[in-house]
């Protein structure tokens, strides 16, 4: 029986998974070497993963926020 903390540990840990690695990989590398931004683009690119992480850890806390019924106002993205 999955303890519902685990759950959300899990659901944190895909999320980061995709801002990071899905995103923010890829941007690096192209900002890195097809826009020809050398470390600035790679910087960049890192950047646009943690943003991307970000809005996405805030959309899932919004969610875990409405579905718990709390009285706590939704953080606005």
């Amino acid at each position: 029986m999955a303890d519902q903390g685990q759950g959300q540990a899990r659901s944190g840990f895909r999320i980061t998974l995709v801002g990071h690695w899905l995103i923010g990989l890829p941007a690096a590398w192209l900002f890195g070497r097809l826009a020809g931004w050398d470390t600035v683009g790679v910087r960049l690119g890192l950047l646009t993963g943690l943003a991307a992480t970000a809005v996405l850890l805030l959309r899932r806390y919004n969610k875990a926020l409405s579905l718990r019924g709390g009285a706590e106002q939704p953080v606005v993205v």
